[in-house]
């Protein structure tokens, strides 16, 4: 053979090697044989294997998350909608994601068929109907547009193996993730989880595993190898019910976080360090004694801020009626400045621009006066309120909220990404009430959203850490007129 022949041929085979070859996992004769789900007899379906692999060793530069799951079809008129593959992304923003997704049918016949790029269909998800609308995008409130990508699979007959293999990734800085090992309405045989985590000096890295009695789990984080991994067999399916709550209360879950190794801030009004003994005062004084340091420097009473808060309670018979004066006063300011034109984002150069745009709560009174004036986070309405509750000499107390939507709040996982919100307790008699003035959906005095109900709140304090307990709220303080 001359030996252009021989070089084309060889090249040919490299360009099949590299381009044509999926790299698909070998498929057990057991797995072939199989007439019905081994823990559901009755399912239509299950999930022989699934691996989830995750990469964060290159945030933010970018984090990839790739899937491999291997269906059984026993019925194939009900399985379908268990097992159509499909991922959400954004195509707008800094953290723009890029989807790949390939298939691989195995018919009873001994048949395979792969279906690669020309099987994936794309349609919008969600798209904000103010994005029609000019002005709106001239102003700078265009929201991103949620597509998704799924793949179009033919000939799915019973009996034959389905699977799928999605690749994911994302620039941007992701704090916490949450995993879950089961599939909706089917049971999995096998399941495992591996991701390798960011190696940084500025975030420790925390991974746990919650209801680790579901599926026989076992768990590996071996200190200083920067990864961790969870295995699981004869998983039960996750049901669908309106009632039943967040997975995390009753689903095997991989939860992991980056919390900051330093929790920097830059004083605004007080300079004060403080100290804390993880041993004596617990794994949450940290988080509990940060916020105290917060909102100790920020809702500092100024003289303008003293004079106006006794203007504005005058009048008022009770401490309770003077401090629903407040909280509605702040609410409805709040409120006022969340429909004024959109303002440039808030971007510090230099050291002594960090501690926020503002430098006294008097400027956010007159916020509106001042266009020049940059976005400011809605934090600063907390500390607003509490500094005018302080100028009313009514005793206030920061508190920190659970989110029970996202994970129902477990004393043992001590990262601050599990209390998400900020409040404030107020001091009505013996009394404590609840107030948020900066929430985005208007809360009534002494209430707080429904999904922080139910569960405790970390005291903001510096010492050994102290709960509450967030109760519903009194049937007196249901509607903002009150």
């Amino acid at each position: 053979m001359p030996f252009e022949c021989r070089y084309l041929a060889l090249l040919c085979c490299v360009c099949l090697s590299v381009f044509a070859k999926e790299d698909w996992l070998p498929v057990s004769e057991l797995e072939k044989a199989s007439q019905v789900a081994a823990l559901v007899p009755e399912a239509p379906a299950e999930v022989l294997f699934r691996r989830i692999t995750i990469d964060e060793s290159d945030m933010p530069n970018e984090r990839i998350v790739k899937e491999y799951i291997r269906y059984k079809i026993y019925a194939i008129d009900k399985a379908l909608p268990y097992t159509r593959l499909s991922k959400m992304f954004s195509d707008a923003g800094s953290s723009k994601a890029t989807v790949k997704l390939s298939a691989r049918l195995i018919l009873p016949d001994g048949t395979v068929k792969v279906f690669g790029k020309e099987a994936i269909q794309e349609r919008v998800v969600r798209e904000s109907a103010a994005e029609k609308n000019l002005l709106r995008r001239l102003l700078g409130s265009s929201s991103p547009v949620i597509k998704e990508k799924f793949l179009a699979i033919s000939g799915i007959e019973a009996g034959c193996i389905l699977e799928y293999q999605a690749e994911s990734s994302t620039s941007g800085f992701k704090t916490y993730n949450l995993y879950l090992l089961q599939s909706p309405e089917l049971p999995t045989r096998r399941a495992e989880l591996i991701c390798n985590f960011l190696d940084s000096v500025k975030y420790r890295y925390r991974c746990f595993t919650i209801n680790n009695d579901v599926g026989h789990s076992q768990v590996e984080m071996p200190p200083g190898k920067g990864y961790a991994k969870i295995t699981a067999t004869d998983l039960p399916p996750l049901p669908r019910e309106p009632l039943s709550g967040t997975p995390g209360d009753y689903a095997l879950t991989l939860f992991s976080s980056y919390d900051a190794v330093e929790q920097r801030g830059y004083p605004r009004n007080i300079q004060r360090s403080y100290t804390v003994n993880l041993a004596k005062d617990g794994p949450w004084s940290p988080v509990a004694m940060n916020m105290y340091s917060r909102q100790e420097d920020c809702a500092y009473p100024t003289k303008y801020l003293k004079t106006f808060t006794t203007q504005l309670i005058a009048g008022a018979a009770t401490p309770l009626e003077k401090a629903q004066r407040i909280h509605r006063f702040v609410t409805n300011l709040y409120q006022e400045h969340l429909l004024l034109p959109a303002r440039k984002p808030f971007n510090p150069t230099t050291v002594e621009e960090a501690s926020g745009p503002i430098h006294s709560l008097d400027q956010l009174l007159e916020y509106a006066k001042l266009p020049d004036l940059p976005r400011v986070s809605s934090h600063e309405y907390l500390w607003l309120a509490m500094a005018m509750y302080r100028c009313a000499e009514i005793e206030c107390r920061g508190i920190l909220l659970s989110d029970r939507t996202v994970l129902r709040f477990h004393p043992y996982l001590s990262t601050p990404l599990l209390l998400p919100h900020l409040a404030t307790a107020v001091k009505i008699g013996d009394q404590w009430m609840f107030s948020m003035p900066h929430s985005r959906v208007p809360l009534p005095f002494d209430s707080t959203p429904w999904y922080c109900e139910g569960q405790p709140a970390l005291w903001s304090k510096v010492g050994p850490q102290e709960f509450v307990d967030i109760t519903p709220a009194s049937s007196r303080f249901t509607l903002m007129g009150n």
